[in-house]
């Protein structure tokens, strides 16, 4: 290994590679756990000179740094500590012992106090400096991460659930959160919403938890795994009561008065009301997916840029009828994401009348199964308007879409009531 002459004093030649090199000062080789600093930079049959002289300053820069923390260590032993009776490893844990032994009267009295460096450490010691000492992981540092390495659409959920358990629990490590404690924030946490809100909220704080493990490699069960059964039981969607015929046509009312209603809020009302289609699926079309200028102007629910479809029986193509096609323009004009249109629809549907337990904007989809039932539509053309599994053979087999001329017709005795 030579050095290359003209450049860094810390920059070598080791058969064709750059490799920084630097010595270790000989006072500080045992606080430090070695005698050099070697890394290989590169080939030189691709790096450039000056790129390799730019590692090497940034190397440098480093090692300037352990060095001006290692001669701040060895220096408060011999002060503090001339028997060098502490042996603590870092800086850093030793500053926070030398802080502590100021606030307790010196190091004699702290040792005759805690016994475990770790002890003092607990005590005295900052959320980030046990964070680096201990390895403690509290939830709101692994949210904080999460959040930035892997965002979703909305962070509501996440944030409100970590807020509140820490309110509640305190802003536990989760390299020691243990079942236990996740089972007291379920009872408590259960007291002020509904089950199927607190499933959702566990499942984000899972989510969190299962992200930082994975990233860096944590062999640990987590502990909110699996715990969604403790909350008991809730209701899914298909437990909502549909809208009566009387309660449609309050929502048709609303939706043809009430001039504050926003364009796109109201083509996709018109949309679920005439077609059954879930909010999302309305709420996240694109220009592809709306063709006015066929025969049978329709939509397709399809998986697209904007969201994708929870399973492979909801791709269909459905016509345009009545209100829905004369607003479908307005299905472009998004303003929200399409997990979020539920909300701005759900209080509309408040704003036009007075809902009954378990029905919501989603009733409208079983209001439209049971008028589908009530104008004599096959059970094929039922499931293949509403998403439906389509499971025995004869469904299976045959045009994959049927013909949009006589959905249309089906459609539109649906909606005339």
């Amino acid at each position: 290994m030579r050095r290359l002459e003209g450049r860094s004093n810390h920059l070598y030649d080791r058969d064709g590679k750059f490799v920084f090199r630097r010595a270790v000062p000989v006072e500080l080789q045992k606080e430090l756990g070695r005698r050099e600093w070697k890394r290989t930079l590169g080939c030189m049959s691709y790096m450039k000179p000056w790129e390799a002289e730019r590692k090497a300053e940034l190397f440098k820069k480093q090692t300037d740094s352990e060095i001006k923390i290692a001669r701040r260590t060895v220096h408060r032993l011999d002060v503090d500590d001339p028997q060098g009776r502490l042996g603590y490893e870092s800086a850093l844990e030793l500053d926070v012992v030398l802080r502590a032994a100021n606030e307790v009267g010196g190091i004699a009295t702290l040792q005759n106090m805690f016994g475990d460096p770790s002890d003092v450490i607990k005590r005295f010691a900052s959320a980030k400096e046990r964070q680096v000492l201990l390895k403690e992981v509290p939830l709101s540092a692994a949210y904080e991460y999460v959040r930035e390495n892997h965002p979703v659409d909305s962070e509501a959920h996440r944030k409100l659930v970590v807020k509140d358990f820490i309110e509640k629990m305190g802003d536990l490590d989760i390299m020691v959160i243990i079942r236990r404690d996740v089972l007291d924030f379920i009872r408590e946490y259960k007291e002020g919403y509904a089950p199927t809100t607190v499933g959702r909220r566990l499942s984000a704080l899972t989510g969190i938890v299962n992200h930082y493990y994975r990233d860096h490699d944590v062999q640990r069960i987590n502990p909110f795994q699996n715990c969604a059964k403790e909350v008991g039981p809730g209701h899914s969607a298909g437990d909502r009561l549909p809208l009566s015929n009387t309660q449609v046509l309050k929502l048709i009312d609303h939706l043809e008065t009430d001039q504050s209603m926003r364009p796109f809020t109201r083509a996709v009302f018109w949309l679920i009301i005439t077609t059954g289609v879930g909010p999302a699926e309305a709420g996240g079309l694109i220009a592809s997916d709306i063709v006015l200028d066929d025969d049978v102007p329709h939509v397709w629910i399809r998986p697209n840029d904007v969201r994708g479809l929870k399973v492979r029986s909801r791709l269909r193509r459905l016509p345009l009828v009545g209100e829905a096609l004369v607003h479908a323009p307005a299905l472009l004009e998004r303003n929200c994401q399409p997990k979020s249109i539920s909300a701005a629809l759900n209080k509309q549907l408040k704003k036009a009348m007075t809902l009954e337990s378990k029905q919501a904007v989603y009733s409208l989809r079983h209001w439209m199964a049971d008028r589908l039932r009530s104008v004599g539509a096959t059970e094929a053309q039922a499931k293949y308007i509403m998403g439906h599994s389509r499971a025995s053979s004869h469904e299976r087999y045959g045009a994959q879409h049927p013909e949009l001329d006589a959905l249309a017709n089906l459609l539109a005795a649906a909606i005339d009531i």
